[in-house]
């Protein structure tokens, strides 16, 4: 039972011994890096945008009451 947990944990596939980049190969590999990559880039630019917005919202209507 133990053995057949391992391997649904793994996607299916044997555990092999591998090196560094071969996990760095399988990762690249793998499509849920790419989508939490996506998340954690969104996330970034949607903490910047939250903290930076009022501030450039300032600047343009300090410039546009100045004109």
């Amino acid at each position: 039972m133990a053995q057949y947990r391992v391997i649904v944990s793994n996607g299916g596939k044997e555990e092999q011994v591998g090196g560094t980049w071969d996990g760095l190969k399988d990762a690249c590999k793998d499509p849920f890096t790419w989508m939490f990559c996506g998340m954690h880039f969104s996330l970034i630019n949607a903490q910047s945008f939250k903290d930076f917005f009022p501030s450039v919202s300032q600047i343009f209507y300090t410039l546009v009451c100045l004109y």
